[in-house]
């Protein structure tokens, strides 16, 4: 989650990233808080939040997923490996 969350704030600081305004993004970016842990990890706190944060949370996770670079490859096909059947 720590390098989610770096990677979501410079996505939105460097504009690589818009988020349309709407109600509740507005409200969980608001009440969203974040701590370190004692490796300067930055982690998103829900106790520490003043309201949801489900929202921002969302958001961090999904980009850290879309970003990952060590996902393992699709498995192949069914197609390639045995070819099309024909009745």
């Amino acid at each position: 989650m720590p390098d989610s969350i770096n990677k979501m704030e410079a996505a939105v600081l460097e504009g690589r990233i818009v988020i349309e305004r709407n109600p509740m993004m507005t409200s969980c970016a608001a009440h969203t808080a974040y701590t370190q842990n004692r490796t300067g990890h930055r982690m998103l706190d829900k106790q520490k939040a003043t309201g949801r944060i489900d929202g921002m949370v969302t958001l961090t996770m999904s980009i850290g997923v879309a970003t990952c670079r060590t996902r393992a490859a699709p498995p192949p096909s069914v197609y390639e490996t045995r070819g099309i059947l024909m009745l």
